[in-house]
């Protein structure tokens, strides 16, 4: 943590865990529904087609949406071991300094932003050059 200091320290610490409850308030309730007869709708024979395909492609959002979510969750912990080991803020690929700038856009950031790029790429993520 070369560049950090013992505030930017506290100020991430504090930026992730705030991160991590918002996260959870939104994770929990998605991981705990239940089907109760409340949530039962009738339906007739016309309805259902449309509204199997329309749940299907909600069920499939929210899926996708929860998975983008826990993605997030195991990287702020993993952001929060660092900081509790002493080595948050440095790329975890290169051992070199993770610039404040990253880690302020991206409290969770693990590698900087030349690692990042070529994981990136190694996972046939395009490299667009014109940004």
């Amino acid at each position: 943590m070369s560049d950090t200091t013992f505030a930017n320290f506290q100020e991430f610490d504090t930026l992730l865990r705030q991160r991590r409850e918002e996260l959870q308030a939104k994770i929990d309730p998605q991981t705990h529904r239940s089907t109760s007869a409340d949530e039962l709708v009738l339906t007739t024979p016309e309805t259902v087609d449309d509204e199997a395909a329309n749940a299907d492609v909600q069920n499939d959002t929210d899926l996708a949406q929860l998975s983008l979510e826990l993605a997030e969750l195991v990287d702020i912990d993993a952001a929060l071991g660092r900081i509790k080991a002493g080595t948050y803020g440095t790329c975890t690929a290169c051992d070199e300094a993770i610039p404040l700038a990253r880690l302020r856009a991206m409290p969770s950031a693990h590698f900087c932003i030349g690692c990042q790029s070529k994981s990136e790429q190694r996972q046939g993520f395009p490299h667009n050059t014109s940004l």
